[in-house]
């Protein structure tokens, strides 16, 4: 790829990068969103790890680590031992994502916010284990999470992102790295709250259109050419059918303040 990169990735204008915040999310390593144009040029250049024709369309910093979203992969930028020299750069082209969520801070001390990747690379790891027939595995590339300090983060933003990324488009196939990310759609949109408030507590099945138009205007978390078909609601947690995929919430914790919201393409579903 020899083509010259270009200068147009998204600024993060109205999330300016105010440093690592408090002491306990520099101890939790909690990132932050910082300018994705800022890190689009020095990844071309230094060092220069970006293909020409890649653009950089939404980055995070935590206290030393990177993660890139650009237009053909996810980027972690993982700084080992103490100098900082050791690096590992870990590239996750975008379809090998299967499935992928948002998780908002609770209440009191909770004050990170997750977001989580279920990838289609199989490197499950089973350790030996004195006296255990069947150790536990551990997910390595298999499962990415990363922590957000939950005031400079918008979660919302960030599953829109990866829905278009990692959804299909309604004519067939995804959406072509040459083509960016409308910014519109990751700029930050406010919280879950008005949405929350307007579904209650007392729903069973519930109106398609209605969830539809909550889902796009009030908080907006579906595609413009997605449409619902199904949602359900028990207790406080919904499950809702896309024609693109399911969409899970799970209210947690006493206070409901915490949100999990996770999506699963149709293509990543093998039985049910």
């Amino acid at each position: 790829d020899t083509t010259s990169f270009s200068g147009h990735a998204v600024s993060m204008a109205g999330v300016p990068d105010q440093g690592v915040g408090n002491m306990w999310s520099w101890m939790c390593d909690d990132s932050r969103m910082i300018d994705a144009a800022q890190m689009n040029q020095q990844y071309h250049v230094n060092p220069p790890i970006l293909q020409g024709s890649e653009t950089v369309e939404m980055a995070f910093k935590g206290r030393r680590d990177l993660m890139l979203f650009t237009t053909k992969r996810l980027i972690k930028v993982d700084v080992k031992a103490v100098t900082g020299k050791k690096v590992n750069y870990i590239s996750v082209p975008w379809k090998s994502i299967q499935c992928f969520g948002v998780r908002s801070a609770g209440a009191w001390l909770d004050k990170d916010s997750e977001m989580f990747i279920w990838t289609s690379v199989n490197d499950i790891y089973y350790p030996p284990r004195q006296n255990d027939d069947q150790p536990p595995p551990i997910p390595r590339m298999s499962f990415l999470e990363i922590d957000f300090q939950k005031d400079k983060v918008d979660l919302m933003a960030i599953h829109r992102y990866l829905s278009e990324r990692c959804l299909r488009l309604q004519r067939g196939g995804y959406l072509a790295p040459e083509v960016l990310v409308d910014p519109a759609l990751i700029r930050p949109s406010g919280s879950v709250d008005k949405f929350l408030e307007w579904v209650g507590n007392d729903a069973r099945l519930l109106p398609s259109s209605q969830i539809e138009q909550q889902l796009k205007s009030t908080n907006p978390m579906l595609q413009a050419d997605e449409h619902v078909g199904m949602a359900y609601q028990t207790g406080r947690d919904m499950i809702i059918f896309t024609t693109k995929r399911v969409l899970s919430m799970d209210v947690q914790g006493w206070s409901g303040k915490k949100v999990e919201w996770k999506s699963i393409p149709y293509e990543a579903i093998h039985g049910f």
